[in-house]
């Protein structure tokens, strides 16, 4: 099996990266978060990348600094299309963002604001909760902050 490959993202992967976030609507987005994605990926402010598997991107996301404190770091806007859920792709993709935010001596800790149904992904890699927002991000889909410290 090929194994996918991962890379900085650029303009030309906008309409993937929507496709991803469109097919996990309303399971992991609401459907009102799409303007601020677009948003996201029109003025970037962070480090964005994409995974590809045979030419086709399958996965993004993506980490920068908390603008209150540049010693943490924050995971932004990470995804993977649903047909290729619980295959370690988003694993890779979330191990790959720890591993060059490790490599950043001045980073102390990283942040996620994710949901109740991605959130123990988030604890199988050493994330703890730190507060629970309910229907945070859409009716039905609460808002999970969760920290990692180095």
């Amino acid at each position: 099996m090929t194994e996918p490959t991962i890379r900085l993202f650029n303009s030309k992967d906008r309409a993937g990266c929507l496709a991803i976030f469109d097919q996990n609507v309303p399971t992991y987005f609401g459907e009102t978060e799409r303007a601020d994605y677009c948003a996201f990926l029109d003025d970037l402010t962070c480090l964005y990348f994409v995974m590809e598997l045979n030419g086709e991107i399958i996965g993004c996301g993506g980490y920068g600094t908390n603008d209150d404190t540049s010693n943490v770091g924050v995971f932004c806007w990470g995804m993977i299309a649903p047909m290729h859920h619980q295959k370690g792709y988003g694993k890779l993709l979330a191990k790959m963002r720890l591993n060059a935010m490790r490599e950043d001596d001045t980073m102390a800790s990283v942040v996620v604001n994710t949901s109740q149904r991605t959130a123990k992904f988030f604890e199988k890699l050493g994330f703890e909760t730190k507060s629970i927002t309910k229907d945070g991000f859409a009716e039905g889909l609460d808002n999970v902050e969760m920290q990692l410290i180095f």
